[in-house]
């Protein structure tokens, strides 16, 4: 029912029942009825329970007969009048009504949370008007204690990196008590969830990311409400226990001489203790020791090398029904001083391909420690060092390099044995002696041989083959297949010579050369009389014919023939092609390129002209021979050079070839030293200057303790800049010497003199 104008007929007829109706809220809704009235802004009001509060309300004087007046309680569950006017509806309430003075106040005796626990209201209503006005309005909170926290699990176990939820709950308490995690005296954010009866728990959850540092931290759980005393808060308390590891340490090397005893204690951290810790060698599967210490006694040289703690421990966090077993381990490095013991060579065939780069190792067993130098040298050569590093390595082998190489190692306790190996190089195989380009028989002869001579190492089989089968008859294209076991297979076709089959010596007859010419790719004829080159003009013509069979005819021809063309008329070799790089070193180039027809010689040689590529000079010749690889030595380190190849037979020389531009490789003599080496032992600063040079460069730095002389690696770092800054670690011993060697980048094996840095000032 909607009320839109209040009157005095409504009044009659809805008296006392549209009072217990009225649904009027903070927010003044529609409901039921509709009324308009005043809202007002209630005041909070503790009492604690079982005792007494008094509420005040103040309004007009009052005029009788016209204005009805009543305290309400309105909760979510209900709306109810406890009192009308001069009326109380409960012996629990007591009014006091003075019209004259507008005072309307109520008493609640002996506060009940289940019925006084709620928004009370002073409402008064004009019949005359038909509106209602709330003079006062109150919030009653009936404050209860809370219960004591309780907190779950009691007995906190977490497991490192992983979440872990602690939860602390107070049942009971009004209002709603504060609940408030701390960790020392810091308060800790949790998630809160609120209970909104004193029949229904107030819950904290605190998430927690345990470390290890967390292991056996407090954390307290703080509750209090208004009902008591700040003084008075109740609090509860876990130890959380952090279950992580396990940790291993171990220093990272130990150093004890012959015949003494060792003990190295195996430090592990973790919760709960480990229940397995053993002891294990590197390389040595039949070595075990448990226990938290090593115990080694009158060690040997055979002690010596890397051995690891490895501690095992089983966990199981609060919550969780699965067990879960985790292992660490560290290593410590036993160094037992002792000389190097014997000496060896690997790899134990040596055998090197010409041409080819090859490595000799050189190593004892035992190594001996210090770590041991080491000296190389031939036999015949004594006096000359070939490397003092455990690798001595050929950068092209040549045949020169074969014989015997003997090694010795050394350290400052003494001398190990001395090594020797036989040095065995192979020589791929190639023709030294082709067959001859042209052999010329009658048809009838018999007794008809022919010779070619093949070199290589191991001696090569030499097959012979016409056009591709076993020779049936002597004609046509011929090939030799040469091999041994160290290249593959090398073929080598033969290009007849040109063969003259006419000529006249008659002035006023037309006379025609030609030359016959065998080969498995086209051919090029150029035709010269005394050097002069002859083309199609004049009294001169060329032609050329491939009549099959891998055969092909140059044809000259001469009208008008006068004594002035009479003599030698020759065919020069074709250009070579295809120059490339075989192998380049620091004073050295090997080239190899694609031959062209020889013009039927088998003596045609090809010359190699070549020149600083920076430079406008006149090129220097080498001559290669018959041979198409060729080497030229005696060059300059870090330059590039200018090569082209030309071929020269008894007819004349041919065009170059295209050019190609090289550079040497850097000569490790030339690598630089590191200039102005400080290095401040109380901030372990290493500071070191560099020339510029145009070569990517790698800084090794290497250390050493006073009571030591093994230079042991800190780092390597690339030069970027003329002058570097470096940071070392020494532990707990700060270092006595450091040096700092240049090598290159593409190699760090190839490095130049140490500098020692020198200590800052």
């Amino acid at each position: 029912m909607e009320i839109a104008r209040s009157s005095g007929k409504w009044k009659n007829t809805y008296g006392c029942s549209f009072l217990n109706r009225i649904m009027c809220v903070d927010s003044c809704l529609k409901v039921d009825v509709f009324c308009y009235v005043s809202c007002t802004d209630a005041e909070s009001r503790d009492v604690v329970e079982g005792q007494s509060i008094t509420l005040t309300c103040r309004f007009n004087q009052y005029r009788s007969g016209q204005i009805a007046i009543y305290w309400m309680v309105t909760n979510s569950s209900k709306y109810d009048v406890i009192s009308m006017n001069n009326d109380s509806h409960s012996t629990l309430y007591k009014v006091n009504l003075k019209p004259e003075e507008g005072r309307y106040d109520l008493t609640i005796l002996r506060a009940d949370y289940e019925k006084d626990n709620s928004r009370i209201e002073c409402r008064a209503k004009d019949f005359s008007s038909g509106t209602y006005t709330v003079p006062a309005a109150y919030t009653v909170t009936v404050l209860i204690p809370p219960g004591p926290p309780q907190i779950t699990p009691p007995k906190p176990v977490a497991r490192e990196g992983e979440t872990f939820a602690l939860s602390c709950m107070s049942v009971g308490g009004s209002p709603d008590p504060i609940v408030q995690w701390y960790k020392g005296d810091v308060p800790l954010q949790a998630q809160l969830q609120k209970g909104g009866s004193r029949d229904r728990p107030t819950t904290s959850v605190l998430s927690i990311n345990p470390r290890m540092e967390d292991d056996n931290t407090t954390y307290r759980c703080v509750v209090w409400n208004r009902a008591i005393p700040e003084e008075l808060k109740m609090e509860g308390s876990v130890a959380l226990r952090v279950q992580f590891g396990p940790i291993v340490n171990l220093l990272p090397e130990k150093e004890v001489s012959l015949g003494e005893s060792l003990a190295v204690k195996c430090n592990v951290a973790s919760y709960p203790p480990p229940h397995t810790i053993e002891w294990i060698k590197e390389n040595d599967a039949f070595f075990r020791q448990t226990g938290d210490t090593l115990r080694l006694e009158s060690v040997s040289s055979e002690d010596s090398g890397r051995y690891f703690c490895k501690a095992t421990t089983t966990a199981r966090p609060s919550g969780s029904s699965m067990q879960r077993e985790s292992t660490s381990n560290s290593s410590i490095l036993i160094n037992i001083r002792h000389k190097p013991g014997e000496t060896f060579i690997q790899p134990s065939t040596l055998e090197a391909v010409t041409g080819k780069p090859f490595t000799l190792t050189c190593s004892a067993k035992p190594p001996g420690y210090p770590l041991p130098e080491y000296r190389w040298w031939k036999e015949g050569q004594d006096k000359i060092e070939l490397s003092r590093k455990a690798n001595y390595t050929l950068l092209s082998a040549h045949v020169s390099h074969e014989g015997q190489y003997y090694c010795q190692t050394q350290n400052s306790l003494g001398y190990g044995s001395i090594a020797s190996a036989y040095l065995t190089v192979y020589e791929p195989v190639s023709i030294s002696i082709p067959l001859r380009p042209q052999v010329l028989r009658k048809e009838t002869d018999v007794n008809f041989s022919i010779t070619c001579r093949a070199r290589g190492k191991p001696m090569p089989q030499v097959q012979w083959a016409h056009n591709g089968q076993t020779i049936p008859a002597d004609s046509g294209f011929f090939k030799i297949i040469t091999t041994n076991t160290i290249e593959d297979n090398n073929v080598n076709s033969l290009q007849n010579s040109p063969i003259v089959k006419h000529t006249y010596n008659r002035v006023a007859f037309v006379p025609l050369a030609q030359f016959f010419h065998h080969e498995a790719s086209r051919a090029n004829f150029e035709w010269f009389h005394y050097g002069r080159g002859l083309d199609n003009y004049g009294n001169h013509g060329t032609n050329f014919t491939d009549i099959g069979g891998d055969t092909f005819v140059g044809v000259l021809s001469i009208k008008d023939l006068t004594e002035n063309d009479y003599g030698e008329y020759t065919c020069v070799p074709e250009r070579p092609s295809n120059i490339e790089l075989v192998d380049a070193s620091s004073d050295k180039i090997t080239l190899r390129w694609t031959e062209g027809f020889n013009g039927g010689f088998a003596s045609t040689e090809y010359l190699i002209t070549y020149w600083p590529a920076s430079e406008n000079v006149k090129g220097r010749n080498e001559s290669c021979r018959s041979q198409n690889v060729c080497e030229i030595i005696g060059l300059q380190s870090e330059t590039d050079y200018k090569f082209k190849v030309l071929a020269v037979n008894p007819r004349g020389y041919s065009p170059y070839s295209e050019e190609i531009v090289i550079k040497t490789k850097p000569n490790l003599r030339d690598l630089p030293r590191a200039i102005d080496a400080h290095f401040d032992k109380e901030t372990s600063q290493l500071t070191f200057a560099v020339e510029h040079l145009p070569i990517p460069l790698l800084a090794k730095v290497q250390a050493r303790y006073a009571d030591s002389e093994e230079w042991i690696l800190q780092k390597y770092i690339e030069i970027n800049s003329p002058e570097e800054t470096v940071y070392l670690k020494p532990g707990s011993q700060s270092f006595s010497d450091v040096r700092v060697t240049l090598c290159l980048q593409s190699n760090e094996s190839w490095c130049g003199d140490a500098k020692i840095a020198s200590p800052f000032d």
